[in-house]
């Protein structure tokens, strides 16, 4: 209730009491629907993840199809895939559940497995190390890696034979 009180006292206040850029901070991290919302009673969000019942699941808000097992769509079998080469050839190879179009993720869709995925149970055998992302890093060389330990990222040379793994993800429908 806290918070709703002083989401609507930030969105009544004078412009001019938070000088310069900091209103545009403040509004573009308040939700459209929220900016907009009627004072109706909450509904309860839909599940984040619905179960396809083939080894998948899909997240009901990205429409970004997962594997339920690390070990189906990432080559996280104990062993780490290597370098980002590899990575991007496994997932381009991969045929699991009728689905031929599997790929690496960007950073933006990992992080967002990442954080979803954490002590969900629709998902296992993820290896809690770094994976690779099809996001480049700063030369046309290398890429950025997720660690999933601690959510943060950072880049290697794609060719590095690091101790690197893989999550694949296609779009779903």
């Amino acid at each position: 209730m806290k918070n709703k009180i002083l989401i609507v006292a930030l969105m009544l206040a004078p412009a001019s009491l938070f000088a310069g850029t900091a209103v545009n901070q403040l509004t573009a991290s308040v939700p459209a629907a929220v900016a907009n919302a009627s004072l109706v009673a909450p509904v309860a969000p839909p599940a984040r993840y619905a179960d396809n019942n083939d080894g998948t699941v899909t997240d009901t808000v990205t429409k970004l199809m997962w594997g339920k097992d690390g070990n189906s769509t990432g080559y996280t079998d104990g062993h780490s895939i290597g370098s980002w080469y590899k990575a991007e050839k496994f997932c381009g190879q991969l045929r699991f559940a009728s689905h031929d179009n599997w790929r690496l993720p960007s950073l933006v869709e990992l992080r967002t497995f990442l954080v979803k995925s954490s002590g969900n149970p629709f998902f296992t055998n993820t290896n809690n190390q770094r994976h690779w992302t099809s996001t480049n890093g700063p030369g046309a060389d290398t890429a950025v890696l997720l660690h999933f330990r601690d959510g943060t990222d950072g880049y290697d040379n794609k060719s590095t034979n690091g101790n690197y793994y893989v999550r694949c993800v296609r779009a779903g429908q």
